[in-house]
């Protein structure tokens, strides 16, 4: 995820980070759905850093795709993911979600079940 922009690990502002960064080469297809799809379910009381758990980098990734992004079909599947394993996750960024939705609604049904809301209007 770090290596596609979003919140994560490799800082390619370092020099470590900036080695792998260049080893990738050419640009990345990013597959986030696919990704959140085969890592999940996990422990998400995993420390990745000090004070920073797994369940807050998921959360931080979903939000900055959403808020970059807005509710495009790949967010929606990776909300999807996130919510049938971890629904507690979404909980602070539900207002977020649901903003982003109304502004341009992509995938209702998916969007609307995943923050508990009933699509039937």
């Amino acid at each position: 995820l770090s290596t596609q922009g979003c919140t994560g690990l490799v800082d390619g502002s370092t020099v470590e980070g900036g080695k792998l960064m260049r080893c990738l080469g050419k640009k990345m297809v990013f597959e986030g759905s696919k990704l959140f799809r085969v890592a999940l379910p996990l422990d998400l009381s995993v420390e990745l850093a000090t004070g920073y758990t797994a369940a807050k980098n998921i959360q931080d990734v979903v939000k900055e795709l959403v808020t970059a992004e807005g509710v495009t079909e790949e967010v929606a599947d990776i909300i999807d993911a996130v919510h049938e394993h971890h629904p507690q996750i979404l909980e602070p960024l539900v207002s977020l979600i649901l903003v982003k939705h109304l502004e341009k609604p992509v995938l209702k049904v998916i969007v609307l079940k995943t923050v508990g809301c009933d699509d039937r209007s």
